[in-house]
């Protein structure tokens, strides 16, 4: 049994609503990250020095603590950005695909202007101008 073509189409952008929705959750999670990451290093940096009494390697607790912290989140910021430009790449290619099935530019977003259109992310596609 052959699949017509708006099917291929409606299939095709359940699968780009969903990777969208994707993109916008770890594009807030990242921000919520930063956030959380930002209020526990503003305690560790304003807390009474009693709580960092001790020295490892000659640096106080706290600024192990707030070098710690800081690693953390460039990890998580980085890993959360990553994903988005994986999804961002898949949702581009899906716009291809549906512009190609429906014969004209209907979907362009991500392969124009968001994270598809850039470096790793892009796929084998030449950036467009």
């Amino acid at each position: 049994m052959a699949v017509e073509d708006k099917d291929k189409i409606d299939i095709l952008l359940k699968e780009y609503d969903s990777l969208r929705q994707e993109i916008l959750s770890r594009t807030n999670n990242r921000f919520l990250m930063l956030g959380v990451v930002a209020t526990f290093l503003g305690f560790v940096l304003f807390t009474d020095n009693s709580v960092f009494k001790c020295q490892i390697f000659g640096l106080s607790t706290r600024v192990i603590v707030v070098i710690s912290g800081v690693l953390v989140l460039l990890v998580i910021w980085l890993f959360f950005g990553y994903l988005v430009g994986t999804l961002a790449a898949r949702v581009s290619a899906i716009e291809r695909r549906v512009n190609e099935l429906a014969g004209e530019k209907l979907l362009e977003w991500e392969t124009r202007h968001g994270w598809g259109r850039w470096g790793r992310f892009s796929g084998v596609r030449k950036k467009e101008t």
